[in-house]
């Protein structure tokens, strides 16, 4: 074996490291380096990447805010349904505030009229969060209708949420405003509405992202939220729009029947008990049960005036037979803390009381009211704030009668029967 001596001199040195530790140490590197750029691309087995469908973007790439002003309302949590235009016709309903455009109220519908300019908005006055706002509307002439939503104030849509149609008639789009009313486009779809036709358009506003849909087919899910609550409205561009509906409900819960006229609302009847048979233009209970029998009319409301002609004729006389009816249900399918007023005694005599959270009835007045032997009876009740009034063929029988509660759902109800009811009228202009 050869034994190398090791020169000592500076030049030898540097060969030796050249030659035999540089590679030493530069070999690994250059593996690790060759290795990265190799598979950096790739993920593991078993751990593929997920990709997320973006939504299209509009014109307009959107910006986040990098913050969001300090809000001065703390939004309202539903707990039933409410139709947000009532009040029938004019300019007068306060509740509304009309920020750009021509508006005005008809047959308890809101039309925007004015032809020119973008982004005429009405508004609401009271601010929501974690809710489903819904319209139905129609466009008269041009294209432009649609939604805004969690405005952070009544009186402006900056800082606020928009989807609509496009005034060419080429897609639905959305976004939200900037606090210098900027609009930024979040996404968009491609299709084309027909003028005249009605379309129902809702956005479900969760909490921190919402849906869209229309007439009750999904267009957008979880688009995320810029504002998490706020006020709600209309908005119409560049065209007329009448906006035939325009309610608000949890999200989950029901939504509020569009209030009919005259016996249309018996076409919305459903049955909670008893035996209810439709014919035409009138409904009646059969069962002879001595038991309160249920009927309801698929309406949630606040201030409405309530009307019907109730017949016993058919009735056993020496049977108590009452008819009237049942309303402000929290629950659409329950008595529980619901109001009642029906007449007694085959419609000699009314009485009035409320249910108890276990449906028991405890009964808070009655009265003998004016009666002939026709056996048939009109009976009406007007509905404001907290209050109520009940009338009988006109005449106001007595006032003023305390509610638990607001608002709630309305029907009929028939002590044993048989009981017929026609002429079933709702007003949502309050008190005549």
């Amino acid at each position: 074996m050869t034994i190398q001596k090791f020169d000592s001199e500076p030049q030898d040195r540097r060969r030796y490291f050249r030659n035999y530790i540089l590679p030493l140490i530069l070999m690994p590197i250059v593996l690790f380096l060759f290795n990265w750029l190799l598979f950096r691309n790739h993920a593991p087995p078993g751990e593929q990447p997920v990709v997320e469908q973006q939504p299209q973007q509009d014109v307009v790439q959107a910006v986040v805010p990098t913050s969001v002003p300090q809000r001065g309302f703390d939004g309202t949590i539903l707990e039933g349904g409410r139709r947000l235009v009532v009040g029938g016709d004019g300019f007068g309903d306060g509740s509304w505030k009309f920020i750009t455009g021509d508006w005005r109220f008809e047959n308890d519908q809101l039309i925007q009229a004015q032809l020119d300019g973008f982004d005429h908005v009405a508004s609401y006055e009271e601010p929501f969060r974690e809710y489903v706002l819904s319209t139905q509307l129609r466009h008269n002439q041009g294209i432009g209708g649609g939604l805004v939503f969690n405005m952070q104030s009544q009186d402006t849509f900056a800082r606020s949420h928009m989807v609509r149609f496009k005034e060419d008639n080429t897609v639905m789009f959305w976004g939200f405003f900037d606090e210098n009313n900027g609009f930024n486009g979040q996404g968009f779809a491609e299709m084309s509405i027909a003028e005249g036709e009605l379309y129902k358009l809702d956005v479900h506003v969760k909490n921190a992202t919402y849906d869209i849909y229309l007439n009750d087919s999904l267009v957008l899910a979880d688009n995320p939220l810029i504002y998490d609550q706020g006020y709600v409205g209309v908005t119409s561009s560049v065209s007329e729009v009448r906006f035939e509906d325009i309610q608000v409900y949890p999200i989950g819960g029901d939504a509020v029947g569009i209030a009919p006229r005259g016996n249309d609302l018996l076409e919305n009847v459903e049955a909670i008990s008893g035996d209810w048979v439709f014919d035409g233009g009138q409904i009646t209970q059969t069962n002879t049960d001595g038991f309160d029998f249920l009927t309801g009319l698929n309406l949630f409301a606040q201030n409405y005036s309530l009307s019907t002609v109730i017949d016993f004729t058919e009735a056993n006389t020496d049977q108590d037979i009452g008819g009237g009816f049942i309303f402000h249900m929290p629950d659409r399918n329950s008595k529980s803390n619901a109001q009642l007023i029906r007449f007694v005694d085959g419609g000699r005599s009314i009485l009035w009381g409320r249910y108890d959270e276990n449906e028991n009835f405890s009964g808070e007045g009655a009265l003998e009211v004016p009666y002939d032997e026709s056996g048939v009876q009109e009976l009406r009740i007007n509905v404001i704030g907290d209050k109520y009034d009940i009338f009988v063929n006109g005449d106001l029988i007595v006032g003023d009668i305390s509610l638990n509660s607001n608002e709630g759902w309305i029907g009929l109800v028939s002590f044993s029967g048989p009981v017929t009811f026609t002429d079933v009228n709702l007003s949502l202009e309050g008190a005549n």
